[in-house]
């Protein structure tokens, strides 16, 4: 089924069962539309064709206005209570994507997406992967076996410097024995382009060869009381992040680092929990303004903290490191460390080289 530039369209109840082509549901430059309790079981040619073929799919008209970007985008698009598996017939695979949502290499994103409570079982690919969009809500959904989650990108055209970030939630959702791809998955594509003013709470990830969370080139995150457990990678892994708060999740037997930080800025990651990971517990490598407080690190195979890549204004005060090989580690690259009240006692012990750390009151080892 195509729709192209329809408004108050609600499709309901209806099953696409193997369905030939690329997508099973089209909507271009639509507005108002509501898919309620759909399935879409099987693609026909699903194995052979596109890796990226999505069940629904929402564009842009690329030859209406591409260059000037005002190619007909979707908005208030609601995906509820729908379902993404594969179909009875036999050697029908579920489709690689579940929903996808991009406009146009020059149109501005598709305005107030929503998905809410479907199922999205056996996909290749991720299960919910937009692009461009303008107020993307992806809550209480659930993912059994698929390679990956939900991915949410910034195209490189789709915002200019000095515009507001786009806005992202993701809550609520089940993620059970993933693939190798994460389970979130967040990244802003070029400079000045970040996907922002984004939160990912209350989540739960369990069993994945692949990460729990990575950003990649965010601002204004709140990643908050997310479950992350029994993953292959790493729990929780921040890139190129500012302005963003990090509190209260649970990490739980990860193969990598618990949480890896790389050249973070101004944000707080404060009171999470991590028991067992295969390398470091903390691991920070670059940035600025970092606050680490209140966070408890057993059972790590390496350090508790590992700090290094010349980062300079760190503060780390209240954290316990217990089981570990070392409890906390500071290179020398690092500058204006402020550090007290940690506890790592059950750890191996200190190991500061930074220049001139303020260390009052003095940690417990």
């Amino acid at each position: 089924m195509s729709f192209q530039h329809v408004a108050g369209l609600t499709l309901r109840d209806t099953v696409v069962r193997d369905a030939p082509g690329t997508h099973a549901i089209a909507l271009v430059g639509s507005r108002r539309v509501r898919l309620v309790g759909v399935r879409c079981e099987g693609g026909i040619g699903s194995e052979e064709g596109p890796s990226f073929a999505a069940a629904v799919h929402l564009g842009s008209q690329p030859s209406e206005g591409e260059l000037t970007g005002e190619a007909p985008i979707c908005s208030d698009v609601a995906v509820i209570d729908c379902v993404f598996t594969a179909s009875e017939t036999p050697g029908v695979a579920p489709w690689p994507t579940g929903v996808e949502a991009h406009g146009s290499a020059w149109a501005k994103g598709h305005q107030d997406v929503r998905i809410l409570g479907c199922r999205f079982e056996g996909c290749s690919r991720e299960g919910v992967r937009v692009s461009a969009e303008d107020g993307v809500v992806v809550q209480g959904n659930t993912f059994p076996n698929c390679a990956g989650g939900v991915a949410v990108t910034s195209r490189a055209a789709a915002v200019t410097a000095g515009t507001r970030p786009l806005e992202t939630v993701i809550v609520e959702n089940v993620f059970t024995d993933l693939g190798e791809l994460p389970a979130v998955r967040l990244a802003g594509r070029a400079d000045d382009e970040r996907v922002g003013h984004a939160m990912v709470t209350g989540n739960i990830v369990h069993g994945g060869g692949g990460d729990g969370v990575r950003v990649h080139r965010a601002r204004s995150l709140v990643c908050s009381n997310n479950l992350l457990d029994g993953l292959g990678g790493t729990g929780l892994h921040l890139d190129d992040v500012e302005s963003s708060s990090v509190t209260a999740n649970m990490i739980t037997d990860v193969g990598e680092d618990g949480l890896l930080l790389v050249d973070v800025r101004n944000t707080a990651i404060t009171a999470n929990t991590l028991r067992g990971a295969g390398r470091d517990g903390l691991r920070v490598q670059g940035g600025e303004a970092l606050r680490g407080t209140d966070n408890r690190l057993e059972g790590v195979s390496s350090v508790g903290v590992r700090v290094g890549g010349g980062i300079t204004g760190l503060v780390l005060t209240g954290n316990r490191m217990d089981g570990t090989v070392r409890g906390l580690s500071i290179d020398e690259t690092c500058r204006d460390v402020v550090r007290h009240g940690n506890d790592l006692r059950g750890s191996g012990g200190l190991d500061d080289a930074s220049l001139d750390p303020v260390t009052d009151p003095a940690d417990l080892v």
